[in-house]
């Protein structure tokens, strides 16, 4: 099976099958940088490009608040941190050589602060990939054209 075909359990569908989703250009992001091996993955509760990029062999290591550590390791992680990152941290002798935020920084109070506190977790040269909703998609345009503002369970405007 691909894994763009993976459907994972969680509370957000797998994107991995759409070419131009935010999992997607993750993945191939991920893949086009050298050196890395040791990722986390921040707001990870689904697991749908943590467990992609385990399956192509990086060491993936996960947090969130809401996780389930035995099925997120079942799918390839190698840890789960079950972490609120606005209020705890990670052990101290943990270091990556990149930190996934896929569609998380949104939905925190205060995501600059968390950047800033997160880069302690990367070794030198590490990097951080960032994906955030599109806003100006043409169904948040449409919905704002007719005067309707849904929060959705999920997708860019969700709950």
């Amino acid at each position: 099976m691909s894994i763009c075909r993976q459907d994972f359990d969680g509370r957000y569908r797998s994107k991995l099958h759409d070419r131009f989703s935010s999992h997607r250009r993750l993945l191939a992001l991920t893949c086009s940088l050298s050196g890395v091996q040791r990722v986390l993955d921040v707001g990870c509760e689904s697991g749908h490009v943590g467990g992609a990029l385990a399956a192509l062999g990086y060491s993936v290591v996960g947090m969130d608040p809401d996780a389930d550590p035995s099925r997120l390791r079942a799918l390839g992680y190698k840890e789960v941190y079950r972490l609120d990152i606005e209020q705890e941290e990670l052990p101290p002798a943990t270091a990556f050589d990149l930190i996934i935020f896929g569609d998380i920084l949104e939905h925190l109070r205060d995501p600059d602060r968390v950047l800033d506190r997160t880069r302690c977790w990367l070794v030198p040269g590490g990097r951080i990939l960032i994906s955030v909703p599109n806003v100006a998609h043409w169904t948040v345009r449409l919905s704002l054209l007719t005067g309707h503002f849904p929060a959705y369970n999920r997708g860019i405007l969700d709950r």
